[in-house]
């Protein structure tokens, strides 16, 4: 039995976690409220407000939240062109290893939900174009 057989759908499930929850992230970032705040108006009456990362951070927020979906979809179309172009398996790896910087350089906000993608991306690199190694044959040295 092939021990690989299941690698490319192994891989396109990963690829698939990975774009569905930096998908999520993106639509969390406009949607989800994750700041807090308290304001008065001048007859002292306090109100409390909830606020999403792109509502507190405008376009940088954005810019952000965006980055992991973007890299996950690079890596994705360089996974799918790398049976047919050289260099796009490297291109794949480059982009997971930013996508993992990303993910560090940004843990105090958005990093640390980013990295279940960047678990998702290394898995499917792992995976990708693995095939059963050819069997080894011995031939007797020659005298």
């Amino acid at each position: 039995m092939n021990r690989w057989a299941g690698s490319r759908r192994g891989e396109r499930i990963a690829l698939a976690i990975a774009l569905i929850w930096a998908g999520v992230l993106l639509v969390g970032a406009f949607t989800v409220p994750v700041y807090g705040g308290e304001g008065a108006d001048s007859t002292g009456a306090v109100t409390q407000r909830a606020l999403t990362l792109v509502g507190v951070n405008g376009a940088s927020g954005v810019v952000v939240a965006a980055v992991p979906f973007l890299l996950a979809l690079g890596t994705a179309f360089a996974l799918w062109l790398r049976g047919s172009s050289p260099g796009a398996g490297p291109v794949a790896w480059t982009l997971t290893i930013l996508s993992a910087v990303f993910s560090m350089v940004s843990i105090l906000s958005i990093g640390l939900f980013a990295i279940p993608v960047v678990a998702c991306l290394l898995a499917a690199c792992t995976v990708h174009g693995r095939t059963p190694s050819a069997p080894v044959t011995m031939t007797p040295p020659l005298r």
